[in-house]
């Protein structure tokens, strides 16, 4: 990334990308970022360039940023929008098949049947792929594949695991297993919500639980 991208937008348009952080998380920054709100979620702006293979740096666009390029929110979502869709593409995996990645591919393990029928949404790059639980039609496109409603848990900022209703748990329980990551597991930074989200059909729509 150019140096000039940070006062000039048509160097910065093709590096601009979206992240997404807990609504909270957004509020208690010393300088609050344009956003978009989605839920208790705030849709934030990157620009992100490589540094060397597998190394990335990015530069959050800050509302002086914002104001140098002459642009607002509902712009800087659509450039940021366009560029996450067309380089970081949301990626669905069965979690059974993703522990298997991380042991390497040395044979199959058998996995508790828990973990058969749970999903991980993340982006190609798994970096940063939390984003995507706030994409209508991504939402819409796993509803079709899964053929019943869902639960996203934010397990951090860089994917959500996705649990079919059928797993029929309560919601406290999964509130309790979320806060549980977030405090035992998590980095503060990588952390998103403590919260439990469900597409539903009827409602076309995500909600919180």
């Amino acid at each position: 990334m150019d140096i000039r991208a940070l006062h000039d937008f048509k160097e910065a348009e093709n590096c601009l990308y979206c992240r997404v952080m807990g609504a909270e998380t957004h509020q208690r920054r010393p300088q609050p970022l344009p956003s978009v709100e989605v839920l208790d979620l705030a849709v934030y702006f990157v620009l992100a360039y490589t540094i060397r293979e597998n190394c990335f740096a990015s530069v959050p666009v800050s509302y002086q940023i914002m104001r140098e390029w002459g642009m607002n929110e509902a712009q800087l979502f659509a450039a940021a929008r366009k560029n996450t869709k067309a380089q970081l593409p949301w990626t669905f995996s069965p979690m059974d098949q993703i522990l298997n990645e991380l042991q390497g591919g040395e044979g199959e393990v058998q996995f508790p049947p828990c973990m058969v029928r749970s999903y991980v949404l993340t982006n190609a790059q798994k970096f940063y792929g939390a984003y995507w639980m706030t994409e209508h039609e991504v939402l819409k496109s796993i509803r079709q594949k899964l053929v019943e409603d869902f639960y996203i848990l934010p397990s951090s900022v860089h994917e959500c695991i996705i649990l079919p209703e059928a797993w029929e748990l309560s919601p406290v329980s999964l509130k309790t297993m979320v806060r549980e990551i977030n405090q035992t597991v998590l980095s503060p930074k990588e952390r998103l919500t403590d919260s439990v989200y469900r597409y539903c059909e009827n409602t076309d729509r995500l909600e919180l639980v």
